[in-house]
């Protein structure tokens, strides 16, 4: 119970590190003794030094500023024993820009007429290059030897993998499987105690470099359904087997899919290449012959080549011949030129209401071939 208690401090300290690591300048929240006068600074009138914890009032901390020869956490006192060094967003905080300037040029001279300066040891030099990997690095490994929480394996350094978020180490074997199998694209730390189980997330580029290219590429298109079935327009390619698909918007009718190039209409919901939606519906309601006779027939109407009876309506066609013809249904006498009746109500010879060809030695129509 005493180790999971400590446990839980440290990682409560992670997290406030972190916390103020965010802000320019952390204030106090409650009253604290200022290391330089010794007096008690009300809350919110101090600073609080993010990589030591340090706190001094604002008044005694920009006077050490305007003075120091060094960017070092004066404590106590203004001796400088504290290797804490202060953020380049806290001297911007106290100190204005040609303060800022005058601090840097102090220094470097500083540094210039120490005779005590040395080249950086080896050792020196590989911990800046391990602090540089660390923050480009898309994984950090372990640095102490540790027991995975998972397989209970135990590993030495650069074995494991810390996550970022969290600072809970792993082998590799078993969070490439935990990434790997997850159901959700989303993925949590895996670590649990005591039926208690972290909510921070493993960073993507982490998930990229843990898994292979295969692997990556199933989390990928796991992403990618996720996506889809979260959105209320998408439209899936209606191609057996493709993968693509998108999001449906108001004006757009078709959906050329960019990965098997089939073109989708978005109003029928179906692929129907040779066919506009008016004979897709027909086909699908069983119509479509019946109106494919239709549109032929129509088509025939419009290009000259047919014409309904006047009388009954039913459709009559002439290849050649005489531009006089009876309907073979009710018998009216039709003038075809015209596409009316040839004779009038009181039959033939009528010319009151029916073509009147021939009358005053006219033709009935430009057209008229002068045989009715």
């Amino acid at each position: 119970m005493e180790d999971n208690t400590k446990k839980d401090t440290h990682f409560e300290q992670y997290e406030q590190l972190l916390a103020l690591a965010k802000q320019p300048l952390v204030q106090n929240n409650e009253p604290t003794k200022c290391y330089l006068c010794s007096k008690m600074t009300p809350a919110e009138a101090g600073i609080i030094l993010a990589n030591c914890l340090h706190t001094y009032c604002k008044l005694c901390m920009t006077n050490s500023l305007l003075q120091a020869t060094t960017e070092q956490c004066p404590y106590p006192y203004g001796r400088y024993e504290c290797d804490g060094m202060l953020l380049d967003q806290e001297i911007k905080s106290l100190l204005s820009p040609e303060e800022q300037n005058n601090l840097l040029k102090r220094v470097f001279d500083a540094l210039e007429l120490s005779d005590t300066i040395e080249a950086p040891t080896p050792m020196v030099a590989q911990d800046l290059d391990l602090l540089v990997t660390l923050s480009d690095a898309s994984i950090v490994p372990n640095l102490q030897p540790f027991d995975c929480p998972i397989c209970f394996g135990s590993f030495d350094a650069y074995e494991g993998v810390i996550l970022r978020e969290c600072f809970h180490s792993f082998c590799r074997q078993c969070l490439q499987s935990s990434i790997k199998f997850a159901e959700d694209v989303e993925i949590k730390c895996p670590f649990q105690e005591n039926g208690n189980a972290c909510e921070n997330l493993i960073e993507h580029r982490e998930i990229k470099s843990l898994l292979n290219e295969e692997n990556y590429n199933t989390y990928l298109a796991r992403c990618l359904q996720k996506a889809e079935s979260s959105a209320d327009n998408a439209f899936h390619c209606k191609k057996p087997d493709c993968t693509g698909w998108c999001l449906i918007e108001d004006a757009v009718t078709e959906f050329k899919c960019p990965v098997c190039q089939a073109t989708n209409c978005l109003q029928c919901k179906v692929i129907h290449s040779g066919m506009n939606c008016e004979e897709y519906q027909d086909r699908l309601n069983g119509n479509y012959e019946i109106r494919r006779s239709e549109r032929a027939m129509d088509n025939l109407v419009a290009a000259g080549e047919a014409m309904n009876c006047p009388k009954c309506k039913i459709l009559i066609a002439k290849i050649a011949g005489c531009d006089y013809l009876v309907c073979s249904m009710c018998k009216t006498g039709i003038c075809w030129v015209t596409r009316g009746p040839r004779w009038g109500p009181l039959g033939a010879g009528d010319k009151s209401g029916g073509c009147q060809c021939g009358l005053n030695g006219r033709k009935c129509h430009p057209s008229c071939n002068n045989c009715h």
